[in-house]
């Protein structure tokens, strides 16, 4: 096969289920196979953390470079069906060409060609798409037919991340870890792979992703790029540019398999107090969290557990001048106005945002609460731009219309130094 045949970069996400994006190259019957296309969990200024899965044990490669020449190689040498290799010393904020090579005996695999960037340095620009709620819908159809729709809008933005609050299967149904995973193949993989392959994709864990047989066990294999404290990988932060991302935990404990052990996200917990200790020491201007629950929207669904998010994290956001929240859970989307100790501020309150709208079935809009500045349901996604002090946000249906807008300026650090101080 030609290497013409063999490179493309980030093309639109087809209708197409997991199965269908497996590829193999050389010899079918001895050859590894593709299950999971290479894809993106984590991101630094010099580095890219690229995972895949193959059908066999085998051995993990990257080939990248600054051409589709590519020229160097990353590779780990034990042999795995889940691939994750890290390539280190690259350049801030540089594109760079790569595809994933898996080998038995000799047998092997190759990707097609694709690119990333490394994220930039703390006074360079960059641009974050967010999303929620991609999982199927409940009628019995495999994937939700609209993520692909939303997938392939996002990735015409070229952004430099992807930001998503949870629920990227159903996983209600599941009769066993490998349904489980099939899931993920299916629902996620196949509906959004090739932007995850190109982009960074930093998710929180969502309730539906916790109903799965081995639930957090999944999760964790499929994210094992995310660096975190938590065995399951499912609270971490990361800075990209001149921005703290704090990925948190939300989901309730009555809301998951019985059984299944997770970190817990309340005052006091192994979480919370970690979460304190990063907003501490945060030296980023901008702080944007991100997690499942939803803390502010107007539909009476959910309302009691929108109560609880409010009342533990509405005093953290206030504290340390969080600039926004990104959160899904209901279907639809919705954002307040600046809020702070639980009313109106626009010169120095918490915007929350909830956006799940990513192609699961969605939910009536409850129009006309006080705090709420925007609110609409159709399938769609948010871009971000963060350059300097300045963010502008813009949230998009699929058809390309711009739904909602709005401009945040960062807030004086002294400020923040006087509320921690208090």
């Amino acid at each position: 096969m030609s290497m013409t045949r063999r490179r493309r970069l980030c093309l639109p996400v087809g209708l197409v289920l997991a199965f269908a994006v497996v590829a193999a190259y050389g010899s079918p019957a001895a050859a590894p196979r593709f299950r999971v296309q290479p894809y993106i969990t984590w991101v630094t200024t010099s580095s890219i953390t690229i995972q895949w899965e193959t059908d066999v044990a085998s051995s993990s490669a990257v080939q990248y470079g600054a051409t589709a020449a590519y020229g160097r190689t990353a590779s780990t040498p034990e042999e795995s069906r889940m691939h994750r290799v890290v390539v280190s010393g690259l350049m801030p904020g540089t594109p760079y060409h790569y595809r994933v090579k898996s080998r038995v005996g000799t047998e092997a695999v190759r990707s097609p060609g694709y690119t990333f960037r490394t994220a930039p340095g703390p006074n360079k620009p960059f641009r974050f798409a967010f999303l929620g709620d991609t999982h199927t819908r409940h009628g019995g159809h495999p994937f939700a037919p609209n993520a692909p729709l939303v997938a392939n809008a996002i990735l015409g933005h070229k952004p430099d991340l992807v930001v998503h609050s949870g629920d990227v299967i159903k996983g209600t149904g599941s009769t066993s870890r490998d349904e489980t995973e099939q899931q993920y193949r299916t629902e996620l993989f196949g509906t959004q792979g090739n932007l995850m392959a190109c982009t960074p994709y930093l998710n929180a864990i969502g309730d539906h992703e916790r109903r799965g047989i081995a639930g957090d066990k999944a999760y964790a294999m499929y994210f094992d790029g995310h660096e975190s404290p938590y065995w399951g990988k499912t609270y971490y932060t990361f800075t990209y540019g001149n921005a703290r991302f704090i990925m948190l935990d939300a989901v309730i404990t009555d809301d998951h398999a019985e059984g299944v052990e997770v970190p817990g996200l309340y005052a006091g917990s192994a979480q919370y107090k970690w979460l304190v200790k990063v907003l501490d020491n945060n030296t980023m201007p901008w702080i944007f969290l991100c997690y499942h629950y939803a803390t502010y929207h107007s539909h009476p669904r959910f309302q009691q557990r929108d109560g609880e998010m409010r009342a533990l994290m509405g005093p953290l956001c206030d504290r340390y001048g969080v600039d926004m929240v990104m959160a899904g859970h209901a279907h639809l989307y919705e954002r307040t106005h600046p809020i702070r100790a639980g009313v109106r501020d626009d010169a120095d309150g918490t915007v929350y945002v909830t956006a799940g709208i990513g192609g699961g079935s969605l939910m009536a809009t409850k129009p006309g609460a006080k705090l709420t500045a925007a609110t609409f349901s159709a399938w769609g996604y948010g871009i971000a731009n963060v350059a300097g002090g300045k963010l502008t946000l813009r949230v998009y249906d699929v058809a390309g219309s711009t739904r909602d807008s709005r401009t945040l300026l960062d807030r004086r650090p002294a400020s923040r130094e006087l509320e921690k101080s208090r």
